[in-house]
C-alpha cells in the first residue's frame, strides 16, 4: 500500500481490536513512562468499552439480517 492508501478494516476486525485493547489495558499496560519521566496513556478503559458495545451490537445486527426468515406452521387436528 502507497502512502495515500487505508487499510479498510471489517466491523469484526474492529471489535477484535477493541477486545484486544481492552485486555492489554486491565491486564497491566494502560499507561508507559517515556526516556524522560512523561507518562503516555494508550487508550481509556471507558472508551473502548463504549466501543466493544457500539460494535457488538453493529456486529449482531449484521449477523442477524441476513439469509431467509422462516417460520413453521402446522395445519391439523
Amino acid at each position: 500500500m502507497g502512502d495515500n492508501e487505508q487499510k479498510i478494516f471489517s466491523d469484526e476486525e474492529i471489535l477484535h481490536s477493541i477486545k484486544q485493547g481492552i485486555f492489554r489495558i486491565v491486564s497491566g499496560y494502560q499507561s508507559y513512562s517515556g526516556p524522560n519521566g512523561e507518562t503516555y496513556t494508550k487508550a481509556n478503559l471507558g472508551d473502548l468499552e463504549r466501543l466493544e458495545k457500539y460494535y457488538e451490537r453493529k456486529v449482531s445486527a449484521k449477523k442477524n439480517s441476513g439469509g431467509i426468515k422462516t417460520m413453521q406452521v402446522r395445519f391439523g387436528r
